[in-house]
């Protein structure tokens, strides 16, 4: 499945001759940015329509145009002086050089280094440049990005009607499967959140004689932790990706990484395990008497940002890399522990015989 790139798509109706609407005044355009409203005053020079027959600007607009989502490793970047890494560049035919796909609003343009700092655009019948624009960016060089023809107005699926004999750029959306693998947890930038005791349980122990006993108390119980991986990455809807790491677990306040957790996350990044935690205390019970025995966990709340290599493979076997980041959430029962409390006189109980 093609999705196209939406808003390098949507361009502006053409206008009346030399006049151009501010953005607020077009009701069919949908702003990425309000504050392109507060740009400054555009330059209007003369046009050259052919130079951009690539970056599809429609001769009428019949819909609604629709938003971009900037998210994921294809984003629209903010220019500040120089060329990003990944920017996304197009052959430009026409004049035979290198261009960049830039936009300002929802008027797409090309961004050329031999034209100075700005995006040049087409309204109507002129061409505008301005200094303050964006630049596509595929980040890594992750998504497949592809140019795809259309004719008499036809364009692949999900991209936006436009003039006929242009070409749409689209991403490639043929996935197979997804890897998140090679996770490495920033634990010198954890944050731990250790709970006041929670009392799992409790027992108690009787020594109706009159001579001091010792008993050995067992004491269970099974708890449930969860744990989470949010990352900060586009996961592709449909497609199986599986999540191999390693699992933090606190200890005596520590953090401490051990063996491999492998699960599918496109069905959901948080997970909930069952525990039984035992504690076993012998318990000296002096005659006439009983002593409780109190089972306590201490629990945590644990976030620890981590880094990651998500792998994509296509049905066409190409293969994608991209390095990304997220955060380890998790509620975990650290530690448990064995508490004898003072023992009681029982009220109940019949008197010893004196010793003689």
């Amino acid at each position: 499945m093609m999705l196209s790139l939406l808003l390098l798509l949507a361009l502006s109706p053409a206008s009346p001759r030399g006049t151009v609407k501010k953005h607020s005044e077009d009701r069919n355009v949908t702003s990425l940015n309000p504050d392109l409203d507060r740009a400054p005053e555009m330059t209007d020079i003369s046009v050259n329509t052919s130079v951009y027959q690539h970056l599809l600007f429609p001769a009428k607009m019949k819909q609604k145009r629709q938003a971009f989502d900037n998210k994921g490793n294809v984003k629209w970047q903010t220019w500040t002086g120089s060329l990003p890494d990944g920017a996304v560049s197009i052959y430009n035919t026409y004049v035979g050089r290198i261009d960049y796909v830039c936009k300002h609003g929802c008027h797409a343009g090309l961004y050329s280094r031999s034209l100075g700092d700005f995006c040049h655009f087409p309204y109507g019948d002129k061409e505008y440049r301005i200094n303050s624009f964006d630049i596509l960016v595929n980040e890594d060089d992750f998504e497949i990005v592809e140019w795809k023809e259309g004719s008499f107005g036809s364009v692949p699926e999900h991209a936006v009607r436009t003039c006929s004999s242009d070409e749409v750029l689209t991403i490639n959306r043929d996935i197979d499967s997804e890897i998140i693998s090679d996770v490495r947890y920033k634990t010198n930038n954890a944050k731990i959140s250790k709970h006041p005791p929670e009392t799992m349980r409790i027992s108690s122990s009787i020594n109706n004689g009159c001579n001091p006993v010792t008993k050995t108390v067992t004491l269970s119980k099974t708890v449930r932790d969860e744990k989470r991986w949010d990352i900060r990455a586009s996961v592709s809807v449909g497609v199986t990706t599986t999540f191999t790491a390693g699992v933090p677990a606190v200890a005596s306040g520590s953090i401490q990484v051990s063996g491999q957790f492998t699960f599918d996350y496109s069905n959901g990044a948080t997970h909930a395990e069952d525990h039984t935690h035992t504690v076993e205390v012998q318990v000296s019970i002096p005659p006439n008497h009983f002593c409780k025995v109190k089972m306590l966990a201490y629990k945590y709340d644990v976030n620890i940002p981590f880094t990651a290599l998500l792998t994509r493979t296509y049905r066409n076997t190409a293969m994608r890399r991209s390095h990304i980041s997220g955060t380890y959430y998790s509620i975990q029962t650290g530690e448990v522990h064995a508490v004898v409390e003072r023992c009681e006189y029982l009220t109940s109980a019949q008197p010893c015989p004196q010793k003689t």
